[in-house]
Order: C-alpha cells, then sequence, then structure tokens
C-alpha cells in the first residue's frame, strides 16, 4: 500500500498511536469545579511548579490565561522549562513574550502559536525530553498577585528518543534603548541545532515606520539543539526593568481635585478584570462641558502621552486638551470586538515637551450628544532626543516626492486642476503637514504653472522635482 496516503494530516488519524497521551492542568486542584476558581494564585514572589512530567516523552500542548493579562501584565510571569534534570532552563523567557504578545494578549494566530483576543495562550511546539520536563511559572511583579490557569499536554513513549534528536529552547534578551549603529543580537549559539525563528518586539520613540534594519528595542530566540547549551551570557532582567519605563499617573489619585465646567459627573469606579482598575467615570457630560484633571511631571523633557480607560454608556467623544492646547487625536474608547476587558483600549496624544511639575489633562465633549467615559491612566514616556540624519542616497528624497506626488494627483482627480501651491494643498486635507519640510527640515518652495507643479527643497544642494498631476510619480 502507498504509505503516502497517510502521511497528510487527515491520513495520520487512521494510523495507530505512538505513546499514551499524558495531561497536567490547573483543574486538578480541589474544588476545581466550585465557581470557575481551577486556577493557581500567585502572590508576588510565588513559583508555580507544575508536577513534573516523566520522560521519554515529548510536549506537544501548553495553555495558559492569567489576570495578568487583564492587567496589561503579562511579562510579569515568566516561564521555564528544564530538561531532564538540567540546573540551567532551556526556556525562559517572559510569559507574553514567550506567546509573541508582549504585556498583553493580541490576536496571533501561526502554527505553533495562536493568542485569542480573551487572553488564551496556546502554543503547540514539539518538546522531546529523554528524562523529565519541570515547568515553572514565577510572578515577579513585586507590587501584584494574579490567578494562572495552566495545562500541560504530552506523549509518554515507550521507547527512546531517536538518537540526535534536538531540544527545543528559547531565551530572552532586551535593550532599552537600543545602542544607535550597533547591531542587536538575538542570541549568539554555539553546537548542532537548528535556529527555528524569533519573537521580537519594538518600543518606537517616534512616529513613522521603524523598520529597514533598525528595528531594535527586545525578543526571544526560538531554536532545537542536542547536547546542552553554552550558558545564556544574560541574567533575565526584573520586571521593573523589562517594563517600558512609562510614568504612570493614574487618575483616580487626582479626583478631589478635578475640575467641571459646565454639566458633567465625576466618581470613582472599580472596573476592568475583577474591579482590580479603579477609573475616573465622566458621565453625564453634556455638549462643550470641560472637565479638567491635574498630572504631575517628574522630570523636564519631550514625552509621548498615552491616554488608557474605557467607554462609557452611549458616545464618549472627547477632545483632549495639555495644558490648554488639543492633542492630535479625539479620544473615544469604543470597543472593537469582543473581550474589551483584556484589550484596554489607549489612546495616542501625541509629543509634548513638559517641564517637570504639575500640568493639566482636560477633556471636553465634542458633538452634540451627551458622551460618558472612564479613563484610568495618563502614561508618558520620555523620548530621547529627535533623530537628524542626513541624506545618504537618493531614496531618502524619494519617499518625500512621493508623498507629495501622490497628493498632487489626487487633488487634480478632485479639482481637474494642479493645485495654487504646496501650503494650498495641505490647507485642502490632501496632503499632511510633515510633507511641507523636506527629509531633514528644509521648508520647501513651490510653483505652479498651467502644465506642472514644481517643489524645491531649501537645502543646501537641495533637491527639485516637479509633476502634473498624471499619477502619484509623475
Amino acid at each position: 500500500m502507498n504509505n503516502t496516503l497517510f502521511n497528510d494530516l487527515l491520513g495520520a488519524l487512521a494510523l495507530p498511536p505512538v505513546g499514551r497521551s499524558r495531561r497536567v492542568s490547573s483543574n486538578e486542584q480541589p474544588n476545581w469545579n466550585d465557581g470557575n476558581f481551577d486556577s493557581t494564585y500567585l502572590a508576588p514572589g510565588d513559583v508555580l511548579e507544575i508536577p513534573t512530567l516523566s520522560g521519554p516523552g515529548v510536549i506537544n500542548h501548553l495553555w495558559f490565561t492569567s489576570h495578568a493579562g487583564g492587567m496589561g501584565e503579562l511579562n510579569a510571569l515568566t516561564l521555564r522549562i528544564y530538561w531532564d534534570g538540567r540546573e540551567e532552563p532551556g526556556v525562559e523567557a517572559p510569559l507574553g513574550d514567550f506567546f509573541a504578545c508582549g504585556q498583553r494578549p493580541e490576536i496571533v494566530e501561526s502554527l505553533p502559536v495562536q493568542v485569542s483576543a480573551t487572553g488564551s495562550l496556546t502554543c503547540y511546539w514539539r518538546m522531546p525530553f529523554a528524562i523529565s520536563a519541570r515547568i515553572t511559572v514565577t510572578n515577579d511583579n513585586p507590587k501584584r498577585g494574579y490567578g494562572l490557569y495552566w495545562q500541560a499536554d504530552w506523549v509518554e513513549l515507550e521507547t527512546p528518543l531517536p538518537e540526535g534528536v534536538g531540544y527545543f529552547h528559547a531565551r530572552y534578551r532586551q535593550e532599552y534603548p537600543a545602542v544607535m549603529g550597533r547591531d542587536y543580537c538575538f542570541a549568539d549559539l554555539t553546537g548542532c541545532g537548528q535556529y527555528i525563528g524569533t519573537v521580537m518586539s519594538v518600543t518606537n520613540a517616534q512616529d513613522g515606520w521603524f523598520g529597514e534594519g533598525d528595528d531594535f528595542f527586545s525578543s526571544v530566540a526560538f531554536w532545537y539543539q542536542s547536547g546542552t547549551p553554552a550558558p545564556w551570557p544574560e541574567q533575565l532582567p526584573g520586571y521593573p526593568e523589562r517594563c517600558v519605563p512609562w510614568q504612570i499617573n493614574l487618575l483616580v489619585r487626582a479626583f478631589r481635585w478635578v475640575e467641571v465646567a459646565g454639566m458633567a459627573r465625576v466618581s470613582v469606579q472599580p472596573t476592568g478584570m475583577f474591579g482590580g482598575r479603579p477609573t475616573l467615570m465622566i458621565t453625564d457630560a453634556t455638549p462643550g462641558s470641560t472637565v479638567t484633571i491635574p498630572f504631575s511631571v517628574s522630570e523636564s523633557g519631550r514625552y509621548s502621552l498615552r491616554l488608557t480607560g474605557f467607554p462609557g454608556a452611549g458616545s464618549d467623544r472627547f477632545e483632549a486638551r495639555i495644558n490648554g492646547q488639543p492633542t492630535r487625536n479625539l479620544v473615544t474608547f469604543r470597543p472593537h470586538g469582543f473581550a474589551q476587558g483584556y484589550n484596554t483600549p489607549d489612546v495616542a496624544l501625541g509629543t509634548q515637551a513638559l517641564s517637570a511639575g504639575e500640568h493639566q489633562l482636560t477633556l471636553k465633549v465634542e458633538g452634540t450628544e451627551t458622551c460618558a467615559i472612564g479613563v484610568e491612566s495618563l502614561r508618558l514616556l520620555k523620548l530621547p532626543d529627535p533623530a537628524v540624519r542626513t541624506v545618504k542616497t537618493n531614496n531618502e528624497a524619494h519617499f518625500y516626492r512621493l508623498g507629495i506626488g501622490r497628493a498632487v494627483y489626487a487633488y487634480k482627480l478632485a479639482y481637474d486642476a494642479l493645485p495654487e501651491s504646496l501650503h494650498a494643498l495641505h490647507a485642502s486635507g490632501i496632503l499632511p503637514e510633515r510633507y511641507l519640510d523636506d527629509e531633514n527640515g528644509y521648508p520647501f518652495t513651490s510653483q505652479c504653472n498651467s502644465t506642472e507643479f514644481r517643489v524645491t527643497s531649501t537645502a543646501p544642494e537641495g533637491w527639485t522635482y516637479a509633476w502634473r498631476g498624471l499619477d502619484a510619480r509623475r
């Protein structure tokens, strides 16, 4: 018989099973069926020791979900797996990073790893072991405990592992900030095996695309290796060190000093998973009303700002102002899809230069409807000095020319004419403000006649380009 008939996924179902399927999980605890409390509670510093798996065997499924996901703190939990009684873990990574989603659950769909919007963390990596597999999860957050639901499935084999089979490894490292001009190292490995992939997380300190070879800031390296690997050169950073250094202003702390102009009610409500996220709730806010919330900045600098919160009943369109100046985005926390408690919305408020001391966040009701909203925290990330790049190749200017060309083409389609000037093109709403200056910050000048629209950079040895509006490049 042709054995290829049984090599695919469906054909394999007809073959006799290999080994004996085994499972350990958190619902094997006493009172597992009493009120959905079949989880393990990890207080700060606690270590979960999953019952040791006996070999020879192969882990083929790991599953976790935790209240840490609802708090945006999945990276507070550290997963470690020790093979065959070794002292050094073969797997050591924050739980969220191992499952390719970082600090809070984000949808991941791949063959080896899947994460749902509701915070279910699943992996199907094959993890062989000859003698034993010891799995632990540690709560590294010194300030908060979490419930953890867990499950491990493996096949207990009747015969030894094949000669030279590789053991699964995954290790975490980070750089914040990354060193400019130096390649970021995912892993420096020696021995015999196969590198199988990388999970990379990026904190982007400036607007725009982060890639093209300079994509750094943390990572998890995955590989199979026979024998014992060389020691990992770095210790896993503590939880505070592996968090992006946001300064977090919990807005409930400002409740007593909130100022309301117009009609609005402000109260404190426990929200989020099990009410663990106290929030300022703004309700019955009439159009034009404002709520002003003080916040503090510890050190002068240039900051990225993000507002985190929850939607209220009905409309929740607010204009955000910092010290009276409107920010770039309206604030709305309307949920997108299922499981709002896990994917708490946060809104980018742009970049602000702020001095040390007290400041004000003002929320003004937009539109004609009465609004409600919950605001939990205002997060500030101090940014490094803006990058200044000189033109090394013609490619730098190419993207500016393309951006202007797209706008000229769209303008001509809409108005059947070329724009009178670059500023007129911007005023039409078609051209973003960033294209008023060249790639190094020098202002553009522009000219228009009946056949072409011409833009010139005022930089030393600046470039000139002309468009007819026939398409994005001409």
